[in-house]
């Protein structure tokens, strides 16, 4: 990233540091907000730089849509569904928050019954930008609403809000070293008006959506209106805005890239709220561009190598003299093989295929004679994935 820091110029051309500031807040690429950082008016440049950014995250989005045309709805849905797992995991381990695979599972398996389990509510909301059900975010009361859902039952009594809406107290946010970096705003009535300000901005067609994400999520953490769950809120709120405008895949990778870039990540902020930098975010928006940029591309490869792999599977089967029924399933386990991570019993078959439970496990067990199935237990669970090595072997038979 090229754009020279105003806290940079202050140490690096003294001489130059004023007039440098006045240029760029008086300059007409300048967009202002109605929001103060260390009592300096918020603003940010629109720079060459900025524009490139995000023509480049729209092609790589583009990419990633015409990858998924060739791809069938069933793997991209095990795509999916392995990539939510991932990102609670992820946005949960950015915290400190110890998430085992299995308690992420049981929070994503146990939404249709009444039964108290970690992370179930942050799986829920998370479930539902899935299926796309609406998640408002008008007003105050809908952002402590989604905090309630998301985090309120992870959180230490003490941490609790306390206040009308969000928390009336100071908050502290220190180093590893316990070194004091940020103080939220206070009082709450300021919390308030500044996150009315940044729900507003998300309604406003003064910049584009990519732009407007970048700007509440890093006004997000410098308000910092709850005690605790403040990042895992934002990321969220920030998948759903990324969502509408990108699609699915790349909002489920917004927790993977910052946990990639967590020291660059955590910096931005830090360089934003310094006082020497006189208001200024622009260089936090190129962070989180860069970071959307990372997440397409990562998309664009893995989207690309999968497909590939599916289409050479898939070709090998096709062709050989199976039975269609055991086509389709190994087909299917090979999608699981490839872009679930994951297993799938034989309840699970049975559903997909719509074949009765004697039928799949009839071609279960040829498939397994044959080498064709790799089995895991998990509990009294029985699941099923393709050997890819054997069916390999297809090619040379």
């Amino acid at each position: 990233m090229s754009y020279e820091l105003l806290s940079k110029l202050f140490y690096k051309k003294p001489d130059t540091y004023e007039a440098r500031y006045d240029q760029r807040f008086h300059s007409d690429t300048a967009i202002k907000l109605p929001l103060f950082i260390n009592n300096h008016q918020a603003f940010f440049m629109t720079p060459l730089e900025m524009i490139n950014k995000t023509e480049a995250i729209f092609k790589l989005n583009t990419a990633v849509n015409v990858i998924t045309k060739d791809v069938p709805v069933s793997a991209l849905n095990f795509l999916i569904n392995r990539f939510l797992k991932d990102e609670i995991a992820l946005t949960n381990d950015i915290e400190g928050i110890t998430s085992t695979k299995k308690e992420i599972e049981t929070a994503v398996s146990s939404q249709n019954n009444k039964k108290k389990v970690r992370f179930k509510g942050l799986a829920a909301k998370y479930m539902k930008l899935i299926q796309a059900n609406e998640i408002s975010l008008n007003t105050c009361e809908d952002i402590r609403k989604l905090y309630d859902d998301i985090v309120s039952d992870e959180i230490a009594a003490k941490n609790a809000p306390d206040g009308k809406i969000f928390r009336k107290d100071m908050v502290h946010i220190v180093s590893a070293t316990q070194k004091e970096k940020h103080r939220g705003i206070m009082p709450e009535t300021q919390i308030i008006e500044y996150m009315n300000y940044c729900l507003d901005l998300l309604k406003s067609d003064r910049m584009n959506t990519l732009i407007k994400t970048a700007v509440f999520h890093y006004f997000f953490g410098y308000i910092h209106p709850f005690y605790d769950g403040n990042g895992r809120t934002s990321r969220f709120i920030s998948s759903c805005l990324l969502k509408d405008e990108l699609g699915l895949l790349i909002s489920l990778r917004l927790s993977y890239v910052i946990k990639n870039n967590l020291k660059v990540y955590y910096n931005a902020f830090d360089i934003c709220n310094d006082v020497r930098n006189k208001g200024e975010i622009t260089y936090f928006i190129l962070m989180f561009l860069d970071l959307l940029a990372e997440a397409g591309t990562y998309l664009v490869e893995i989207l690309n190598n999968l497909r590939d792999q599916l289409f050479f599977y898939k070709t090998l089967i096709d062709t050989s003299d199976m039975k269609k029924t055991k086509k389709e399933l190994l087909n299917i386990l090979c999608q699981v093989s490839l872009f679930a991570e994951s297993y799938m019993t034989v309840d699970e078959l049975q559903q997909f295929l719509k074949l009765g439970n004697t039928s799949i496990r009839y071609i279960l067990k040829e498939l397994d004679e044959e080498g064709y199935l790799i089995k895991t237990k998990n509990g009294k669970k029985i699941g099923y994935v393709a050997n890819l090595a054997s069916i390999d072997r297809m090619k040379q038979g």
